[in-house]
């Protein structure tokens, strides 16, 4: 084991003032990263329907993007770098969580993406690029990996207190399957539930919209999403 270190720290003493890539190089590799992660965070802008939309994690994937690609820059094939980063990245902790499970692939399209410009891989990192924004958006926009003809979230609103919707009635049950809480806010008096829904047949969602309101008049509902698509 001491040996092994030893090794390293020779190495790293013998490599410590060459950085192993150019100005040229380097300029190169955050432009085409930042470029092609904004392109991915485009797509994940017109792809996503769902409430958890972030400005802030759109902007997230272009910094980690650069910034994994500066690192892959100054570690190139320096091992000592390698052990020092692993070491320098255990201290940090990310608390956030993930609400949407599809945002995680958005963040390893990111990763890929700075780590094959930082290898100087571009070839790669564009054809990828290409190739996986044009295979999400083509999944979102013909509905891949649906159950049901179409998916709906439902803002509901209530004024006084939070409303009781019975949701395994008759009239509801013909129209759409059993909705999921996203999420639930009270702000004084009033309180604001999300919904995801399953609708059982396509245009039901005027139906469903009209029968809440007949049953629920003293509460506000709202459509966040397109479901047609």
């Amino acid at each position: 084991m001491d040996n092994f270190l030893r090794e390293i720290e020779a190495f790293n003493q013998s490599s410590s003032l060459q950085t192993g890539f150019t100005t040229s190089e380097f300029l190169l590799a955050l432009l085409l990263s930042a470029s092609l992660s904004m392109v991915i965070s485009f797509v994940y802008r017109s792809t996503h329907n769902s409430v958890s939309y972030s400005r802030s994690f759109v902007v997230s994937m272009v910094i980690m993007a650069i910034t994994v690609s500066f690192i892959m820059l100054i570690i190139g094939s320096n091992l000592a770098r390698a052990f020092s980063l692993v070491g320098a990245l255990s201290i940090v902790r990310y608390r956030n969580a993930i609400k949407d499970t599809q945002d995680i692939s958005y963040i390893f399209m990111a990763l890929a993406v700075g780590m094959a410009c930082g290898t100087r891989l571009y070839e790669l990192a564009i054809a990828f690029t290409l190739f996986s924004s044009v295979l999400m958006y083509l999944m979102e926009k013909t509905g891949f990996g649906t159950i049901g003809p179409s998916s709906l979230v439902l803002e509901i609103k209530s004024h006084d207190k939070e409303i009781s919707i019975d949701f395994d009635s008759h009239n509801f049950t013909n129209l759409a399957g059993r909705p999921e809480l996203i999420s639930m806010e009270t702000f004084g008096r009033e309180t604001i539930s999300i919904y995801s829904l399953s609708l059982k047949r396509k245009g039901a969602e005027n139906v469903l919209m009209q029968t809440l309101v007949n049953n629920y008049p003293t509460a506000d509902f709202r459509i966040l999403n397109d479901p047609s698509l």
